[in-house]
């Protein structure tokens, strides 16, 4: 059986701003990404990020398996936490896991190099610790296995990172057509406005220039009868016109009480 779950990871990294001592240099480039990716986050989210993606790389060993036999490799398939987590793409919603909430994918795959990174620190900073009994045996060769796993790290994170930011690129182009969208129904909605808001701002204008001394209702029938063309009655599309004009005067005189 496949096993993608996360190994033991230095708890206590700043996740958001921490930084990595030279002899790891070679997954900087992949964890200041992440960061930049997760900017928006705090530690305590991606912390539960954490536990999230651990769950779900556990959840993923079947499906790995179902794929790798159905490769029909004679050697199996190469896998990886990366493929991993690209499995379950199409099986997961991520925004709904309640305890990183409006996750995405772009945010899953640097939470995955963040994974990388704290678990080579924790192994850095304590060599021996967790050392399983077969390495054990070979502890005078451990610094060489412990620079290779440490590569092998810092080839997944890179991996991981690419599909991060992929999905963010997804996802911005997303919320991009998303926000056009909506421009453009703002802008119609204005469109179907802005003449019914032109035509009471004239009714007002009409009844302050000649019919201040009449009554609300008659105000709005003179107005309707005789200074309204076809065309502004056409717009105003009520099933009581007149009593639409009167609404709208007796708006305007209590506005200007209060005022």
């Amino acid at each position: 059986m496949f096993r993608h779950q996360l190994d033991s990871y230095q708890e206590d990294f700043d996740f958001i701003a921490g930084t990595l001592p030279e002899v790891l240099l070679n997954l900087w480039d992949p964890l200041e990404r992440a960061q930049a990716i997760l900017k928006k986050r705090n530690n305590h989210q991606i912390g539960q990020a954490l536990e999230s993606l651990d769950w779900m790389l556990r959840t993923v060993d079947e499906l790995m398996l179902t794929q790798a036999l159905a490769s029909n490799k004679p050697q199996g398939t190469i896998i990886s936490r990366v493929k991993a987590l690209l499995c379950l793409v199409e099986h997961i919603d991520v925004d709904d896991l309640d305890d990183f909430p409006e996750g995405t994918w772009a945010d899953y795959f640097a939470t995955l190099v963040i994974a990388y990174v704290a678990e080579t620190l924790y192994t850095h900073n304590n060599p021996t610790k967790d050392l399983p009994p077969d390495l054990a045996k070979i502890s005078p060769n451990y610094p060489a296995l412990q620079a290779s796993i440490q590569t092998e790290a810092a080839l997944e994170a890179m991996d991981a990172i690419g599909h991060a930011e992929r999905f963010a690129a997804l996802d911005e182009v997303r919320h991009h057509k998303q926000r056009e969208h909506s421009e453009r129904s703002r802008k119609a909605a204005k469109i179907r406005v802005e003449p019914f808001n032109k035509l009471r701002q004239r009714v007002i204008e009409i009844y302050l220039d000649q019919y201040t001394r009449l009554s609300n209702r008659e105000a709005a029938n003179r107005i309707w009868e005789q200074d309204l063309s076809e065309s502004e009655q056409k717009t105003l599309n009520a099933d009581e016109p007149k009593k639409r004009l009167e609404i709208w005067i007796g708006q305007y005189k209590r506005t200007q009480q209060a005022s």
